[in-house]
Protein backbone atom coordinates (compact mmCIF):
# COMPACT_ATOMS: atom_id res chain seq x y z
CA UNK A 1 0.00 0.00 0.00
CA UNK A 2 1.22 3.51 -0.80
CA UNK A 3 1.22 5.90 2.14
CA UNK A 4 -1.23 8.76 1.94
CA UNK A 5 1.11 11.47 3.24
CA UNK A 6 4.77 12.38 3.37
CA UNK A 7 6.61 12.31 6.68
CA UNK A 8 9.95 14.06 7.15
CA UNK A 9 12.19 13.30 10.14
CA UNK A 10 15.45 15.07 10.97
CA UNK A 11 18.36 12.70 11.65
CA UNK A 12 21.43 13.79 13.68
CA UNK A 13 24.77 13.79 11.81
CA UNK A 14 28.36 13.95 12.98
CA UNK A 15 29.52 16.35 10.27
CA UNK A 16 29.36 20.09 11.00
CA UNK A 17 26.95 22.09 8.88
CA UNK A 18 25.37 18.90 7.51
CA UNK A 19 21.68 18.09 7.77
CA UNK A 20 19.96 14.79 7.00
CA UNK A 21 16.25 14.12 6.63
CA UNK A 22 14.49 10.77 6.30
CA UNK A 23 11.44 11.02 4.05
CA UNK A 24 8.67 8.44 3.83
CA UNK A 25 5.33 8.10 2.03
CA UNK A 26 4.14 9.81 -1.13
CA UNK A 27 5.35 13.21 -2.35
CA UNK A 28 2.43 14.91 -4.10
CA UNK A 29 0.47 18.15 -3.80
CA UNK A 30 -0.46 17.29 -0.20
CA UNK A 31 3.22 17.22 0.75
CA UNK A 32 3.64 21.01 0.50
CA UNK A 33 3.07 21.78 4.24
CA UNK A 34 5.39 18.96 5.36
CA UNK A 35 8.14 20.06 2.96
CA UNK A 36 8.15 23.48 4.66
CA UNK A 37 10.61 22.18 7.26
CA UNK A 38 13.24 21.86 4.54
CA UNK A 39 13.15 25.62 3.95
CA UNK A 40 14.51 26.18 7.49
CA UNK A 41 17.96 24.82 6.59
CA UNK A 42 20.59 27.60 6.97
CA UNK A 43 22.62 28.75 4.00
CA UNK A 44 25.92 27.21 2.87
CA UNK A 45 24.96 23.81 4.27
CA UNK A 46 25.06 20.24 2.99
CA UNK A 47 21.73 18.40 2.95
CA UNK A 48 21.15 14.66 2.57
CA UNK A 49 17.59 13.63 1.70
CA UNK A 50 17.03 9.94 2.44
CA UNK A 51 14.30 8.68 0.08
CA UNK A 52 14.60 5.06 1.22
CA UNK A 53 10.97 5.01 2.39
CA UNK A 54 9.53 7.25 -0.35
CA UNK A 55 7.24 5.06 -2.41
CA UNK A 56 6.08 7.50 -5.07
CA UNK A 57 6.69 11.03 -6.39
CA UNK A 58 4.13 12.46 -8.79
CA UNK A 59 4.38 15.49 -11.09
CA UNK A 60 3.24 18.03 -8.48
CA UNK A 61 5.57 16.56 -5.88
CA UNK A 62 8.44 16.83 -8.34
CA UNK A 63 7.59 20.47 -8.96
CA UNK A 64 7.58 21.20 -5.21
CA UNK A 65 10.97 19.52 -4.76
CA UNK A 66 12.48 21.41 -7.68
CA UNK A 67 11.42 24.76 -6.21
CA UNK A 68 13.09 23.87 -2.90
CA UNK A 69 16.26 22.70 -4.68
CA UNK A 70 16.39 25.98 -6.61
CA UNK A 71 15.97 27.98 -3.38
CA UNK A 72 18.76 25.96 -1.77
CA UNK A 73 21.10 26.59 -4.70
CA UNK A 74 20.55 30.34 -4.36
CA UNK A 75 21.49 30.07 -0.66
CA UNK A 76 24.62 28.02 -1.30
CA UNK A 77 23.07 24.79 0.00
CA UNK A 78 24.32 21.58 -1.60
CA UNK A 79 21.76 18.77 -1.71
CA UNK A 80 22.13 15.05 -2.37
CA UNK A 81 19.25 12.60 -2.58
CA UNK A 82 20.02 9.03 -1.53
CA UNK A 83 18.34 5.60 -1.50
CA UNK A 84 15.81 6.24 -4.27
CA UNK A 85 13.76 3.27 -5.44
CA UNK A 86 13.90 2.33 -9.11
CA UNK A 87 10.81 4.27 -10.24
CA UNK A 88 11.66 7.47 -8.35
CA UNK A 89 15.27 7.23 -9.52
CA UNK A 90 14.22 6.92 -13.15
CA UNK A 91 11.84 9.87 -12.71
CA UNK A 92 14.73 12.03 -11.45
CA UNK A 93 16.91 10.92 -14.36
CA UNK A 94 14.33 11.47 -17.10
CA UNK A 95 13.24 14.90 -15.86
CA UNK A 96 16.80 16.22 -15.60
CA UNK A 97 17.09 16.07 -11.79
CA UNK A 98 19.65 13.25 -11.81
CA UNK A 99 22.34 15.76 -10.82
CA UNK A 100 20.84 15.89 -7.33
CA UNK A 101 21.19 12.14 -6.80
CA UNK A 102 24.28 10.98 -4.92
CA UNK A 103 26.65 9.25 -7.33
CA UNK A 104 26.66 5.95 -5.48
CA UNK A 105 22.86 5.86 -5.81
CA UNK A 106 22.73 6.94 -9.47
CA UNK A 107 25.14 4.37 -10.88
CA UNK A 108 22.45 1.87 -11.78
CA UNK A 109 19.73 4.23 -12.98
CA UNK A 110 20.59 3.91 -16.65
CA UNK A 111 19.74 0.21 -16.71
CA UNK A 112 16.00 -0.51 -16.65
CA UNK A 113 14.82 -3.31 -14.42
CA UNK A 114 13.88 -6.61 -16.08
CA UNK A 115 10.25 -6.64 -17.20
CA UNK A 116 9.35 -9.40 -14.77
CA UNK A 117 10.67 -7.37 -11.85
CA UNK A 118 8.74 -4.19 -12.65
CA UNK A 119 5.54 -3.87 -10.65
CA UNK A 120 2.77 -1.37 -11.08
CA UNK A 121 -0.43 -0.59 -9.24
CA UNK A 122 -2.28 -0.44 -12.57
CA UNK A 123 -2.06 -2.33 -15.88
CA UNK A 124 0.59 -1.25 -18.37
CA UNK A 125 -0.66 0.70 -21.36
CA UNK A 126 1.29 -1.63 -23.63
CA UNK A 127 -0.28 -4.71 -22.00
CA UNK A 128 -3.69 -3.20 -22.64
CA UNK A 129 -2.90 -2.70 -26.29
CA UNK A 130 -1.77 -6.26 -26.83
CA UNK A 131 -4.23 -7.98 -24.54
CA UNK A 132 -7.29 -5.82 -25.24
CA UNK A 133 -7.92 -4.91 -21.61
CA UNK A 134 -10.57 -2.23 -21.41
CA UNK A 135 -10.31 0.88 -19.23
CA UNK A 136 -12.33 1.00 -16.04
CA UNK A 137 -13.81 4.11 -14.44
CA UNK A 138 -11.36 3.77 -11.54
CA UNK A 139 -8.26 3.82 -13.76
CA UNK A 140 -8.41 6.07 -16.77
CA UNK A 141 -5.87 5.22 -19.50
CA UNK A 142 -5.49 6.86 -22.91
CA UNK A 143 -7.26 4.99 -25.68
CA UNK A 144 -4.93 4.23 -28.61
CA UNK A 145 -6.49 4.36 -32.05
CA UNK A 146 -3.80 2.73 -34.20
CA UNK A 147 -1.40 0.36 -32.52
CA UNK A 148 0.82 0.33 -35.60
CA UNK A 149 1.88 3.94 -34.99
CA UNK A 150 2.90 3.47 -31.35
CA UNK A 151 6.57 3.48 -30.31
CA UNK A 152 7.90 0.22 -28.97
CA UNK A 153 7.47 -0.46 -25.22
CA UNK A 154 10.29 1.07 -23.21
CA UNK A 155 11.15 3.67 -25.86
CA UNK A 156 11.86 7.18 -24.59
CA UNK A 157 9.92 10.03 -26.20
CA UNK A 158 11.80 13.31 -26.64
CA UNK A 159 9.76 16.37 -25.66
CA UNK A 160 10.91 19.89 -26.55
CA UNK A 161 9.23 23.05 -25.26
CA UNK A 162 10.11 26.40 -26.80
CA UNK A 163 10.04 29.29 -24.33
CA UNK A 164 12.48 32.13 -23.80
CA UNK A 165 13.34 31.92 -20.09
CA UNK A 166 13.66 29.41 -17.26
CA UNK A 167 11.08 30.98 -14.94
CA UNK A 168 8.43 28.35 -15.71
CA UNK A 169 10.81 25.40 -16.15
CA UNK A 170 9.55 23.63 -13.01
CA UNK A 171 5.99 23.84 -14.36
CA UNK A 172 7.04 22.31 -17.68
CA UNK A 173 8.88 19.54 -15.86
CA UNK A 174 5.65 18.81 -14.00
CA UNK A 175 3.73 18.84 -17.30
CA UNK A 176 6.26 16.42 -18.83
CA UNK A 177 5.89 14.10 -15.84
CA UNK A 178 2.10 14.32 -16.15
CA UNK A 179 2.34 13.14 -19.76
CA UNK A 180 4.76 10.38 -18.81
CA UNK A 181 2.52 9.00 -16.09
CA UNK A 182 -0.63 9.07 -18.21
CA UNK A 183 0.94 7.75 -21.40
CA UNK A 184 2.87 5.12 -19.43
CA UNK A 185 6.13 5.70 -21.29
CA UNK A 186 9.41 7.45 -20.53
CA UNK A 187 9.69 11.09 -21.66
CA UNK A 188 12.88 13.15 -21.76
CA UNK A 189 12.19 16.89 -21.50
CA UNK A 190 14.36 19.66 -22.95
CA UNK A 191 13.85 23.40 -23.14
CA UNK A 192 14.89 25.34 -26.26
CA UNK A 193 14.77 29.12 -26.62
CA UNK A 194 14.76 29.01 -30.42
CA UNK A 195 13.68 26.17 -32.69
CA UNK A 196 17.01 26.10 -34.57
CA UNK A 197 18.40 24.91 -31.22
CA UNK A 198 16.75 21.54 -31.87
CA UNK A 199 19.12 20.94 -34.77
CA UNK A 200 19.00 17.36 -36.01
CA UNK A 201 17.72 15.94 -32.71
CA UNK A 202 14.80 13.54 -32.71
CA UNK A 203 11.58 15.34 -31.69
CA UNK A 204 8.55 13.28 -30.64
CA UNK A 205 6.55 15.89 -28.69
CA UNK A 206 6.71 19.64 -29.23
CA UNK A 207 5.25 22.77 -27.66
CA UNK A 208 6.12 25.99 -29.46
CA UNK A 209 4.79 29.34 -30.53
CA UNK A 210 2.81 29.31 -33.74
CA UNK A 211 5.30 30.21 -36.46
CA UNK A 212 8.10 28.10 -34.98
CA UNK A 213 5.69 25.16 -34.69
CA UNK A 214 4.63 25.73 -38.30
CA UNK A 215 8.26 25.50 -39.34
CA UNK A 216 8.49 22.08 -37.68
CA UNK A 217 5.20 21.04 -39.31
CA UNK A 218 6.57 21.91 -42.75
CA UNK A 219 10.13 20.60 -42.30
CA UNK A 220 9.63 17.62 -39.96
CA UNK A 221 6.04 16.62 -40.67
CA UNK A 222 4.97 17.34 -37.08
CA UNK A 223 1.24 16.91 -36.51
CA UNK A 224 -0.63 19.66 -34.60
CA UNK A 225 -2.76 18.15 -31.84
CA UNK A 226 -3.94 21.08 -29.73
CA UNK A 227 -3.52 24.82 -29.36
CA UNK A 228 -3.66 26.87 -26.19
CA UNK A 229 -7.09 28.11 -25.12
CA UNK A 230 -7.23 31.89 -24.90
CA UNK A 231 -6.12 34.92 -26.85
CA UNK A 232 -3.88 34.63 -29.91
CA UNK A 233 -0.22 35.62 -29.72
CA UNK A 234 0.22 39.31 -30.44
CA UNK A 235 3.27 41.47 -31.15
CA UNK A 236 4.08 45.07 -30.19
CA UNK A 237 6.45 47.58 -31.78
CA UNK A 238 8.24 49.74 -29.21
CA UNK A 239 10.47 52.80 -29.22
CA UNK A 240 12.38 54.44 -26.37
CA UNK A 241 10.14 56.62 -24.23
CA UNK A 242 11.91 59.85 -25.15
CA UNK A 243 10.95 59.48 -28.81
CA UNK A 244 7.17 59.91 -28.70
CA UNK A 245 6.47 59.83 -32.44
CA UNK A 246 3.93 57.81 -34.35
CA UNK A 247 5.17 54.81 -36.30
CA UNK A 248 4.33 56.47 -39.63
CA UNK A 249 6.65 59.36 -38.73
CA UNK A 250 9.75 57.17 -38.79
CA UNK A 251 11.74 57.15 -41.98
CA UNK A 252 14.97 55.80 -43.39
CA UNK A 253 16.98 52.88 -42.11
CA UNK A 254 15.96 51.81 -38.61
CA UNK A 255 17.89 49.52 -36.25
CA UNK A 256 15.47 46.93 -34.86
CA UNK A 257 16.16 44.65 -31.89
CA UNK A 258 14.22 41.38 -31.69
CA UNK A 259 14.87 37.93 -30.29
CA UNK A 260 15.02 35.72 -33.38
CA UNK A 261 14.86 35.90 -37.15
CA UNK A 262 12.60 32.90 -37.74
CA UNK A 263 9.78 33.89 -35.42
CA UNK A 264 6.24 35.23 -35.42
CA UNK A 265 7.49 38.33 -33.60
CA UNK A 266 9.89 39.14 -36.43
CA UNK A 267 7.37 38.82 -39.26
CA UNK A 268 4.38 40.43 -37.52
CA UNK A 269 6.54 43.31 -36.31
CA UNK A 270 7.77 43.84 -39.86
CA UNK A 271 4.23 43.67 -41.23
CA UNK A 272 3.03 46.29 -38.73
CA UNK A 273 5.77 48.62 -39.94
CA UNK A 274 4.96 47.92 -43.60
CA UNK A 275 1.29 48.74 -42.94
CA UNK A 276 2.39 52.08 -41.48
CA UNK A 277 4.23 52.96 -44.69
CA UNK A 278 7.74 51.92 -43.62
CA UNK A 279 9.76 49.37 -45.55
CA UNK A 280 10.80 46.58 -43.19
CA UNK A 281 13.21 45.32 -45.85
CA UNK A 282 15.38 48.36 -45.18
CA UNK A 283 15.67 47.67 -41.45
CA UNK A 284 18.92 46.58 -39.84
CA UNK A 285 18.01 43.74 -37.48
CA UNK A 286 19.86 42.75 -34.32
CA UNK A 287 18.88 39.29 -33.07
CA UNK A 288 19.41 39.17 -29.33
CA UNK A 289 18.36 35.61 -28.46
CA UNK A 290 15.59 36.70 -26.06
CA UNK A 291 13.12 39.54 -25.67
CA UNK A 292 14.56 41.04 -22.48
CA UNK A 293 17.87 41.67 -24.22
CA UNK A 294 16.05 43.27 -27.13
CA UNK A 295 14.25 45.54 -24.67
CA UNK A 296 17.51 46.44 -22.92
CA UNK A 297 19.08 47.45 -26.24
CA UNK A 298 16.11 49.72 -26.93
CA UNK A 299 16.23 51.36 -23.49
CA UNK A 300 20.00 51.91 -23.85
CA UNK A 301 19.28 53.50 -27.26
CA UNK A 302 21.34 50.88 -29.07
CA UNK A 303 18.30 50.25 -31.28
CA UNK A 304 15.58 52.52 -32.69
CA UNK A 305 12.74 49.98 -32.42
CA UNK A 306 12.08 46.67 -30.70
CA UNK A 307 9.67 43.85 -31.59
CA UNK A 308 8.46 41.75 -28.64
CA UNK A 309 5.33 39.78 -27.76
CA UNK A 310 2.46 41.64 -26.16
CA UNK A 311 2.51 39.08 -23.33
CA UNK A 312 6.09 40.06 -22.46
CA UNK A 313 5.22 43.75 -22.73
CA UNK A 314 2.23 43.46 -20.38
CA UNK A 315 4.41 41.64 -17.84
CA UNK A 316 7.17 44.28 -17.75
CA UNK A 317 8.07 46.09 -14.57
CA UNK A 318 6.83 49.67 -14.18
CA UNK A 319 10.37 50.95 -14.83
CA UNK A 320 10.65 49.07 -18.13
CA UNK A 321 7.15 50.11 -19.20
CA UNK A 322 7.91 53.76 -18.41
CA UNK A 323 11.13 53.50 -20.44
CA UNK A 324 9.34 52.46 -23.62
CA UNK A 325 6.79 53.96 -25.99
CA UNK A 326 4.15 51.70 -27.56
CA UNK A 327 3.94 52.48 -31.27
CA UNK A 328 1.68 49.71 -32.56
CA UNK A 329 0.33 46.26 -31.71
CA UNK A 330 -0.98 43.43 -33.84
CA UNK A 331 -4.53 42.09 -33.85
CA UNK A 332 -4.40 38.66 -35.49
CA UNK A 333 -6.73 35.76 -34.69
CA UNK A 334 -4.78 32.66 -35.74
CA UNK A 335 -1.41 32.75 -33.97
CA UNK A 336 -1.68 30.30 -31.06
CA UNK A 337 1.08 28.21 -29.47
CA UNK A 338 0.72 24.58 -30.60
CA UNK A 339 1.32 21.17 -29.07
CA UNK A 340 2.48 18.80 -31.82
CA UNK A 341 3.53 15.17 -32.17
CA UNK A 342 5.86 13.39 -34.58
CA UNK A 343 4.31 11.50 -37.53
CA UNK A 344 5.15 8.10 -36.03
CA UNK A 345 2.91 8.95 -33.04
CA UNK A 346 -0.16 9.62 -35.17
CA UNK A 347 -1.92 6.66 -33.56
CA UNK A 348 -1.71 8.44 -30.20
CA UNK A 349 -3.12 11.74 -31.47
CA UNK A 350 -6.65 11.33 -30.11
CA UNK A 351 -5.40 9.92 -26.81
CA UNK A 352 -3.10 12.88 -26.24
CA UNK A 353 -5.81 15.33 -27.34
CA UNK A 354 -8.26 13.85 -24.82
CA UNK A 355 -5.60 13.95 -22.10
CA UNK A 356 -4.84 17.62 -22.68
CA UNK A 357 -8.50 18.59 -22.93
CA UNK A 358 -9.32 17.07 -19.54
CA UNK A 359 -6.36 18.58 -17.64
CA UNK A 360 -8.51 21.43 -16.37
CA UNK A 361 -10.99 18.94 -14.86
CA UNK A 362 -8.63 17.94 -12.04
CA UNK A 363 -7.00 20.00 -9.29
CA UNK A 364 -3.54 18.67 -10.18
CA UNK A 365 -4.04 19.46 -13.87
CA UNK A 366 -5.25 22.97 -13.07
CA UNK A 367 -2.15 23.65 -11.00
CA UNK A 368 0.16 22.47 -13.78
CA UNK A 369 -1.64 24.69 -16.30
CA UNK A 370 -1.36 27.65 -13.95
CA UNK A 371 2.38 27.08 -13.51
CA UNK A 372 2.95 27.11 -17.28
CA UNK A 373 0.54 30.04 -17.71
CA UNK A 374 -1.92 28.24 -19.97
CA UNK A 375 -5.70 28.49 -19.48
CA UNK A 376 -6.31 25.11 -21.09
CA UNK A 377 -6.26 23.39 -24.47
CA UNK A 378 -8.60 23.30 -27.47
CA UNK A 379 -8.63 22.02 -31.03
CA UNK A 380 -7.04 24.13 -33.77
CA UNK A 381 -9.48 25.10 -36.49
CA UNK A 382 -8.43 24.29 -40.08
CA UNK A 383 -8.76 27.95 -41.10
CA UNK A 384 -6.34 28.98 -38.33
CA UNK A 385 -3.76 26.45 -39.47
CA UNK A 386 -4.26 27.52 -43.11
CA UNK A 387 -3.62 31.18 -42.31
CA UNK A 388 -0.59 30.20 -40.25
CA UNK A 389 0.77 28.02 -43.06
CA UNK A 390 0.22 30.77 -45.62
CA UNK A 391 2.06 33.22 -43.37
CA UNK A 392 4.96 30.82 -42.91
CA UNK A 393 5.25 30.11 -46.63
CA UNK A 394 5.17 33.82 -47.49
CA UNK A 395 7.76 34.55 -44.81
CA UNK A 396 10.10 31.67 -45.63
CA UNK A 397 9.78 32.08 -49.39
CA UNK A 398 8.76 28.43 -49.86
CA UNK A 399 6.24 27.43 -52.45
Amino acid sequence: MISDAIEIKSVPTEQPNEYQFECSGCIDIRAEPALGVLREVPGNSHVLLDFGAVERVNSMGLSLLLKIFQEWEKNGIRVEVIKLNRMVGMLFKITGLGGYVKRSDSAGLSKPAPAAAQKSSRPSLWNKLTAGVEDTPAVREPAIAQAGSIPRPGATLHFFANFSNSFHRSGWLAFSTFLQQNLQTAIRFEQVRQMPGVGEKSVDLLFSSSLEACSMIKTRGMIPVMRTDGGAEQVVVLAATGDRKHLKDYSGKQVVATASERSLVHILGGNLCDDAGLSSERFEYIYTGNEIRALQMLIKQQADLAFITKKTYVGLSSFSRDSTWLLKESNVSFSFPLFCIAPQLNGMKQSIADLLLTMKDSEAGQKILKNIQINGWCQSEPRELKKLTDLFERYSGSE
